[in-house]
């Protein structure tokens, strides 16, 4: 977010509207951001337990259909999700993600 100030407070100095960056004043001030690594399934039977629990699941039918087809096709939730019929060629059996997403 200071990152996101600064820039803004940047353009306003540079266009007259602030007469300097006081985002830049917080350097140091806060706590950085502590990365962290999220889990992940790389034990055989561990897979195989994710893929039981995944066809066990029983809440809505959408999210059933999305958790069947994410291990199929290896792609980010985000893409899966936003998802159009456009994108797909059934003919050759192709997904084409738009770059720009």
């Amino acid at each position: 977010m200071r990152a996101l100030a600064g820039r803004i407070f940047r353009y306003a100095v540079a266009t007259g509207r602030a007469q300097h960056d006081v985002a830049a004043d917080l350097k140091g001030a806060l706590a950085p951001v502590k990365s962290r690594n999220f889990a992940s399934v790389t034990d055989p039977q561990q897979v195989g337990q994710l893929m039981r629990a995944i066809d066990s699941y029983s809440g809505q039918s959408i999210t059933a259909f999305a958790l069947k087809l994410a291990p199929l096709v290896i792609v980010r939730p985000g893409e899966l999700r936003a998802a159009e019929w456009s994108e797909f060629d059934l003919a050759v059996a192709q997904w084409r993600i738009p770059a720009e997403r």
